[in-house]
């Protein structure tokens, strides 16, 4: 099970995260939408005083009658105490959080994020993680810190893993699939479509989306499990992983396409059993780059393992 982190760091001593330097506090406007709700933006660096600054937004729009439906942002992170306190207001507030095609949220500003009573991100935004150190370049501390704060959001232990073994002058960019595990709606607008297919597949498939007869995605299992089973003496390999940290579970076919190399088709479900996402994966030779096609979006996601095994997003298509 995930452990409790244990809050070792006084309030009283700024946080930041390593990437972050000094800067200019955040930009923070509003707007009345057609509808008659305020939209805030935040722009920039997260600093002292813009949680201040949002409980003002927040008290006059609600002076005048107004709620605050949504807050926009886009930024590289900053000071976590002053992230935390932002995402106080927009949890209390039951906000929504949206982060735009061309817009970034990371580090601080990806608690923000999580805090939102409802989150939107398009396929074509940056959400990132890393971890984070205090003044005195403590890591492990500030890092529990925020790590229990994500965990209050509600974001899955495989999202805080990556958190936690992301060094504080990288960043971690989250895969779709991340985001659609911590309940993020995802907007298709402005991304091409990416096709499936399945390089063998059995004479009595097809495995083309776009081909003469188009498929359902149980049909691609069906070829999957033949073909697995044909190249594997009569019993398919088929891996389920579903670990005590994951809060999903991967149930996937592997098989070998035309040139030797493994493709896998893969469900992925919650631990109530609901479905996720499902995909199709081509690897590399050496089996450590992935080429990864989301079946209902046709979103295209090359990933990338790392010496302890776990995978990463690098780009989508």
């Amino acid at each position: 099970m995930y452990e409790k982190f244990v809050r070792t760091v006084a309030w009283a001593v700024f946080i930041s995260f390593a990437v972050v330097t000094t800067a200019a506090s955040a930009d923070l406007r509003s707007y009345t939408s057609k509808e008659g709700n305020e939209i805030v933006t935040l722009v920039g660096t997260i600093d002292v005083g813009d949680a201040q600054m949002l409980e003002t937004i927040i008290k006059t729009a609600n002076d005048h009658s107004r709620k605050v439906a949504a807050i926009r942002l886009n930024s590289p992170g900053g000071i976590l105490g002053e992230g935390r306190k932002l995402a106080d207001l927009v949890r209390y507030g039951k906000i929504a959080t949206v982060v735009a095609a061309g817009s970034q949220c990371a580090s601080a500003c990806f608690l923000v994020f999580a805090a939102g009573i409802e989150k939107f991100a398009n396929y074509n935004s940056n959400v990132g993680v890393h971890c984070a150190s205090d003044q005195a370049g403590v890591e492990s501390a500030a890092t529990a810190l925020m790590g229990d704060i994500a965990k209050k959001f509600g974001v899955p232990d495989s999202i805080i893993d990556k958190m936690m073994v992301t060094p504080p002058d990288e960043i971690v960019w989250l895969s779709p699939r991340d985001l659609r595990s911590m309940g993020v709606i995802l907007d298709r607008k402005q991304f091409p479509t990416a096709q499936v297919v399945l390089d063998n597949p059995t004479p009595d498939q097809s495995a083309g989306v776009d081909g003469p007869t188009p498929v359902k995605w149980e049909d691609v299992v069906d070829s999957a499990f033949k073909i697995s089973k044909r190249q594997n003496g009569g019993q398919p390999n088929v891996l389920r992983v579903c670990g005590e940290k994951m809060s999903s579970c991967n149930t996937a076919v592997l098989l070998k396409n035309k040139d030797g190399n493994l493709v896998m088709v893969n469900l992925e479900s919650d631990q109530s059993g609901r479905m996720i996402s499902l995909d199709t994966c081509t690897f590399n030779s050496f089996e450590d780059i992935r080429t990864c096609v989301d079946w209902n979006s046709k979103i295209t996601t090359r990933e990338l393992k790392d010496s302890k095994g776990n995978w990463y997003s690098t780009a989508s298509d």
